[in-house]
């Protein structure tokens, strides 16, 4: 399995999903708008669930996820179009307009592990 994750950085370069293996261990829980812990360049960065597949796109080294951050979605498939719409109306990133939407506790950085009953 395959997801496609928008990492936490807020820069036009990267306003873009990338793509991490899921090992097996970790498959069942895995849900479109749960944040993961992937590793990117030289970091550690929290990022949100955007998509699965289960073949990889393009020909180029993959990596696996580190862990899985939550055990509930924090986005819900209402606020995911609606970070899409408020990133193209008001020229923003992606990962900017999700974190606009969230309370502070739920922003996805590092160190932050939060369970939401």
């Amino acid at each position: 399995m395959y997801i496609k994750v928008l990492v936490e950085l807020s820069s036009f370069n990267i306003d873009k999903t990338f793509t991490y293996h899921v090992p097996s261990d970790l498959t069942c829980d895995i849900k479109v708008g749960k944040r993961v812990l992937v590793p990117f360049n030289n970091q550690k960065l929290e990022g949100f669930i955007l998509g699965i597949m289960d073949d990889p796109e393009g020909d180029y080294e993959i990596k696996d996820i580190i862990k899985v951050v939550d055990s509930d979605v924090i986005l819900t498939d209402e606020l995911l179009e609606l970070g899409k719409y408020v990133s193209e109306d008001t020229l923003s990133t992606l990962i900017s307009s999700y974190q606009a939407m969230l309370p502070r506790a739920l922003k996805a950085r590092r160190g932050n592990n939060i369970n939401v009953n």
